[in-house]
């Protein structure tokens, strides 16, 4: 399972080319190249699984994502393309795309009340995903019940992308 990940929260006026460059080389130069090193071991096996973490921002932004949005577009195209190229080896390839999950890294949004409210008022289920059920998608992602699911996307995100 790949599941790194970095964002920097910036317009892109604001944004330097080192800056989106970084984001680039850990949201989806890392996958390719995870990706490239575990495709001869999971092909000499004759099965295989491999779990991208992408994000809604995958399939939907925000002003101020160009870095990370894109990134994780790329992911989720990676992933699409890995699941059409490996599907005869018996390799699935898929991705869980998570909405705001309670994190270190979406603490700063928990803490700051005005800030949760607005990202609890376009989810559905109206609260912040646990990371139990990112993983419960992962288990069955990673499970012989999910042998004939690849290339795709497991929205984890309390209903915000189907509203």
């Amino acid at each position: 399972m790949n599941s790194g990940g970095t964002n920097i929260r910036n317009a892109i006026d604001n944004v330097s080319l080192a800056e989106f460059e970084t984001v680039q080389r850990t949201n989806i130069t890392g996958a390719f190249l995870l990706a490239r090193t575990v495709h001869p071991f999971l092909r000499r096996s004759g099965w295989g699984r491999l779990i991208h973490i992408t994000s809604i921002f995958s399939s939907r932004s925000f002003p101020g994502r160009t870095s990370y949005a894109s990134s994780k577009g790329a992911l989720l195209q990676l992933t699409r393309t890995l699941a059409l190229e490996w599907a005869r080896e018996g390799i699935t390839v898929n991705a869980i795309s998570p909405g705001p999950i309670a994190t270190e890294m979406m603490r700063p949004v928990i803490e700051d009340s005005q800030r949760a409210e607005q990202f609890l008022s376009r989810i559905p289920m109206n609260r912040f995903g646990h990371p139990h059920e990112v993983a419960t998608a992962a288990l069955f992602l990673a499970s012989p019940a999910s042998s004939f699911v690849t290339g795709s996307d497991v929205v984890v995100d309390g209903g915000w992308t189907a509203a």
